[in-house]
C-alpha cells in the first residue's frame, strides 16, 4: 500500500448502564483499517479511570495521522435525571487537537443519529 496511514480509533462510551457494551461499530471500523493495510491501535475507554491521561499517553506514543472518535449514545434517555455523553467527545476531541495533527473522524451510533 503506497499510502499506509497510522489510524486510532477511540470509543469514549463510558456508560455501563445497565451494563458495559463492545464498541463493535468502532472495532469493525479498526478491521477494516487494518485489513486495507493501515496500522491500527484500538482505545476503549469505557474502563479507564483517567482517560485523558490514557488518551494522551497513547497519541504521543503511537502518533497516528487519523484519529476515529466513537460516540454510542448522546445521552442516557432518562427524562428524570439526564446525562449527556457529549462532553466525552468533546474533551477527547479538544484533547487529541492539543497535542497532535491527526485528522479526526467522528462516527459512531450518536454521530449519525445527531451529526451536528
Amino acid at each position: 500500500m503506497a499510502n499506509k496511514l497510522k489510524v486510532l480509533i477511540v470509543s469514549v462510551n463510558r456508560c455501563r448502564v445497565p451494563f458495559a457494551v463492545m464498541p463493535f461499530g468502532a472495532c469493525m471500523i479498526a478491521d477494516a483499517a487494518s485489513s486495507a493495510g493501515h496500522e491500527v491501535k484500538m482505545l476503549d475507554l469505557i474502563f479507564e479511570r483517567d482517560q485523558n491521561a490514557k488518551l494522551r499517553s497513547l497519541i504521543e506514543e503511537f502518533a497516528p495521522d487519523v484519529v476515529g472518535i466513537s460516540l454510542r449514545n448522546i445521552d442516557n434517555n432518562d427524562l428524570k435525571h439526564p446525562v449527556s455523553y457529549i462532553r466525552d467527545l468533546r474533551d477527547a476531541a479538544i484533547l487529541v487537537q492539543s497535542i497532535s495533527r491527526a485528522e479526526i473522524i467522528l462516527g459512531g451510533a450518536a454521530a449519525g443519529v445527531m451529526p451536528e
